[in-house]
């Protein structure tokens, strides 16, 4: 997929009908798109790095949940958490909060009854490690 993107946007800043560019991309540290920005300023581009975020704080388990739930790229929680973990904010960005959608809370009551049922069946183990 990185890969792909990489090309995409290669083929499209060296089109000459192309006037903006969206990499639209993990890019959790400077490093994963620090050649994009290197090429798009030679090919006469005006860089503008757009951070959007959930519009919540802290970021804790469910939200990270949530997006892992909400992404149409299939990224596994895992790979969220650790970009998560791992996320650089870049000097200058603008960053634009995006809000819960009613489809956002629907998927919050399944990771909350989700949780629930963990919840209910963690006593079920411990009392079985204990005979």
């Amino acid at each position: 997929a990185h890969e792909q993107c990489m090309s995409d946007f290669i083929e499209a800043v060296f089109n000459p009908d192309v006037y903006v560019v969206v990499v639209d991309n993990t890019n959790s540290q400077h490093w994963e798109f620090r050649n994009y920005w290197e090429l798009a300023m030679l090919c006469g581009y005006e860089v503008d790095i757009i951070h959007v975020k959930l519009d919540v704080k802290p970021i804790g388990y469910r939200d990270l949940k949530l997006l892992s739930m909400r992404n149409t790229h299939g990224v596994p929680f895992e790979v969220i958490k650790q970009m998560s973990e791992r996320w650089q904010d870049i000097d200058g960005e603008r960053i634009v909060q995006t809000e819960l959608t009613s489809e956002d809370e629907d998927l919050l009551t399944e990771i909350k009854d989700e949780e629930s049922k963990i919840m209910h069946l963690l006593p079920f183990f411990a009392m079985e490690e204990n005979e």
